[in-house]
């Protein structure tokens, strides 16, 4: 089994977080982005994990290199954004054997809350599967269509008359990487796109029209697309909920409450304040006389006076007032007086 991870893209929803680090490397939860993403991959025992680097690549293939070094992982450098099927391409071209083999593609910005082996086994003896999720507003996504057997027999584009509400969420799941890298090199070579990128949704629309091959569709009940700062909140709820983590052995007084679920490293320091639910404070933090719940606050950052609902605030900011809802890039201060 081969593994890609396209983690190339610069994260322009979420800036101003993202203009320093890259949006794979924020946490949810404690834990950064990708590494949900990783730790996914790797219960298929994969014998190799390619990344598509691009923007900040040092400090992913850095946090990869301390992280990781147990698994077999390469980078590939997508200089031209042209596609996540361009980013694949790179991938499968790097590739050194001549043996086909299986392949799974997982965005690095995508949190799925799935069964990625079970994925893969119900999919076994077909040409692929996709990853979808039922969706209420299918008009802003791309989407499956299905025959009567529930075979996918098309790919629909953020279409105005959806004929499902199944959306494709960014994995997927193909027999032969030969006959993936081979249509996507038709795509280059005869330009063939969709808005101007190459993607890979068009060769699971290809192998849904051809009589010869089969796509299974793995229907999921939680993903994220990690894009936007109300998703990503949303992310932190959710798996905040589902790992049930309240660090009480943060460094704090009688003079604090913590409603769980929250994530406190215990490099933070709270004083004089309510936290929680659904909060995730990290190392070198200092919050002093705040109120906070739906919140992240990243490393190093030091808050006092606050009432925060619903807030990113990125690492190294001072906050010192009463909003009660920010969003705030790195290396800020910011005072209410």
């Amino acid at each position: 089994m081969k593994v890609i991870i396209p983690v190339a893209g610069g994260g322009t929803r979420l800036k101003p977080h993202t203009l320093s680090t890259p949006k794979q490397m924020l946490k949810i939860a404690g834990v950064e982005m990708l590494d949900y993403v990783i730790n996914s991959t790797m219960k298929l025992n994969p014998d190799e994990v390619i990344f598509i680097v691009g923007h900040h690549k040092e400090q992913i293939m850095n946090h990869i290199k301390e992280n990781f070094s147990q698994i077999p992982y390469s980078f590939v450098e997508q200089k031209v954004r042209n596609g996540d099927g361009s980013a694949v391409l790179l991938g499968l071209e790097s590739i050194q054997e001549d043996v086909d083999d299986e392949l799974f593609v997982l965005f690095g910005d995508t949190l799925i809350d799935f069964d990625i082996i079970e994925m893969v086994k119900r999919a076994r003896g077909r040409s692929g599967s996709v990853a979808c999720q039922r969706v209420e507003n299918p008009t802003q996504y791309g989407v499956v269509e299905l025959n009567s057997e529930n075979k996918v027999v098309g790919i629909e584009e953020k279409p105005d008359n959806p004929k499902s509400d199944l959306a494709i969420i960014g994995a997927y799941y193909f027999h032969s990487f030969k006959q993936v890298k081979t249509m996507l090199q038709k795509h280059q070579d005869e330009k063939i796109t969709v808005k101007g990128e190459y993607r890979i949704a068009q060769v699971i629309s290809e192998l849904a029209l051809s009589k010869d091959d089969e796509l299974e569709v793995y229907e999921v009940d939680k993903w994220f697309d990690c894009g936007r700062v109300s998703v990503l909140l949303e992310a932190n709820s959710y798996f905040l909920e589902k790992m049930s983590k309240h660090d009480v052995s943060i460094k704090h007084g009688e003079d604090c409450i913590i409603i769980p679920p929250c994530y406190i490293s215990k490099g933070a320091k709270v004083s004089k304040s309510v936290i929680g639910p659904y909060v995730s404070i990290e190392e070198g933090c200092v919050v002093e006389s705040s109120v906070i719940s739906n919140s992240i606050i990243s490393k190093r950052t030091q808050i006092e006076n606050m009432h925060l609902h619903f807030s990113l605030i990125s690492h190294d900011a001072r906050i010192i007032g009463t909003p009660k809802k920010v969003n705030i890039g790195e290396k800020c201060e910011v005072e209410f007086k």
